[in-house]
């Protein structure tokens, strides 16, 4: 049974409005949002290029990654629910 759960996540899409809305909001480039004024903050440093700061606001920014990640954290919520109780 277990199986047939874990192979049907790869074939549907799975949403969670919560997670979609909570990425949306720490990667939106307002001056109200702390994690964009930290990556602004990152600008004058001289390894500004290798800050991971500013290089991972840069790669989640990206909506079609923010969606991937909400995937997966649902899938392995499921997984995990599933290993443990089932």
């Amino acid at each position: 049974m277990s199986r047939a759960i874990s192979s049907n996540l790869l074939s549907i899409q799975v949403r969670s409005d919560y997670l979609t809305q909570l990425f949306r909001k720490i990667f939106t480039k307002t001056n109200d949002n702390p994690f964009y004024n930290a990556y602004c903050g990152n600008g004058n440093c001289d390894l500004h290029t290798r800050c991971p700061i500013r290089n991972n606001f840069e790669f989640l920014t990206n909506e079609k990654i923010q969606d991937l990640l909400v995937q997966k954290i649902i899938e392995t919520s499921i997984l995990v629910f599933e290993n443990d109780y089932v």
